[in-house]
């Protein structure tokens, strides 16, 4: 066997084990695969896949905006830009009973304030947050997204479609999901090695969500 297959082979052992937090080890694998999921599944072409988004508090649930926490944030896993215009907040999951109603509930807040109360938020906590860096580089990333522009040393937003989508990328369908805003890992699986074929890497990652999508 080769050193990829004991790698993989090793990771679906090592999910099995009770405190195993699988999603952290994969959650890469993941975002590098969204274009072509996103492709395979929904016809959709990705522009900008941006992991751990922040959502600040403040700007997506606005009756905690004059909070102490206002500037604290949740994450989304993944926030993906589209070209042609869609916008979606994806949240990732190697356990479909890991869903959390409170999860759940901010992202539906953050896609009924819509993306502009979004990017907005991610300026202000520039101004506030001590890791000046690295929110830099996630604007700079908004900025090539298209939804941020500099003007005079200032940044505000261009958000030009302001509607978001929520998707979950989980093993499969649970009971009172929506099929429509849920990617089983038996199509992501589909999608890697339709467009990874002859990449023994994906190859067995897409065996390992093969293997995952009965949780």
């Amino acid at each position: 066997m080769s050193t990829i297959t004991d790698y993989f082979a090793t990771l679906r052992d090592w999910k099995l084990l009770l405190a195993y937090k699988a999603e952290t080890r994969v959650d890469s694998i993941v975002g590098f695969a969204l274009p072509q999921v996103f492709s395979h599944v929904r016809d959709l072409d990705v522009s900008a896949v941006i992991p751990e988004l922040p959502l600040r508090i403040g700007s997506v649930q606005p009756k905690h905006a004059d909070a102490k926490f206002a500037n604290k944030s949740y994450k989304v896993d993944f926030f993906v830009v589209t070209k042609c215009g869609k916008n979606l907040l994806v949240e990732f999951k190697t356990n479909s009973a890991s869903r959390r109603d409170g999860q759940d509930g901010y992202l539906k807040d953050a896609q009924h304030e819509g993306l502009g109360a979004v990017v907005s938020g991610v300026i202000a906590l520039l101004g506030v947050t001590t890791y000046k860096a690295k929110y830099l580089h996630l604007i700079r990333k908004l900025c090539d997204a298209g939804l941020v522009e500099e003007v005079g040393g200032e940044f505000r937003t261009s958000v030009q479609n302001d509607q978001l989508e929520i998707v979950y990328v989980q093993p499969h369908l649970k009971e009172g999901d929506v099929a429509s805003q849920v990617i089983d890992f038996l199509a992501v699986a589909e999608a890697i090695e339709h467009g990874f074929k002859d990449d023994e890497f994906m190859h067995e990652a897409a065996e390992s969500f093969r293997s995952w999508s009965e949780d």
